[in-house]
């Protein structure tokens, strides 16, 4: 199945302070509140990453960051804008709650596949 995967990665790269953790926490209470707003639950898993940058870009080496990559289920959801639009809400809610780190949002086409028996 033709589908969008979103990976979003929120830096900590101005002395932000967060971690995987915390950001699980504020994944899971924003995607909770927008199933209860939409009936669409952004499902996701979130991991920490190294970020390398130069210091033209207001970095000092190497600093952290957390990645959540989610894909919409077309069997669950097939408006793509529908999803999209919550899946924003639930970014700006996270990145709100973090205090706005600089953040950044890639969609990706792929090609989806699941299995629940074997």
């Amino acid at each position: 199945m033709m589908t969008e995967q979103y990976i979003i990665n929120f830096y900590s790269m101005h002395g932000e302070l967060f971690n995987k953790d915390i950001v699980i926490a504020l994944w899971k209470e924003a995607a909770d509140c927008e199933y209860k707003r939409s009936k669409m639950y952004m499902n996701a898993v979130i991991e920490n990453t190294d970020i390398i940058c130069s210091e033209y870009e207001g970095c000092k080496g190497m600093m952290m960051g957390v990645r959540v990559t989610s894909i919409r289920n077309p069997v669950y959801c097939s408006n793509a804008v529908e999803y999209y639009d919550s899946m924003r809400r639930v970014i700006l809610d996270v990145k709100q709650a973090l205090r706005n780190p600089y953040t950044s949002i890639s969609v990706i086409e792929t090609n989806y596949f699941y299995f629940e028996d074997i």
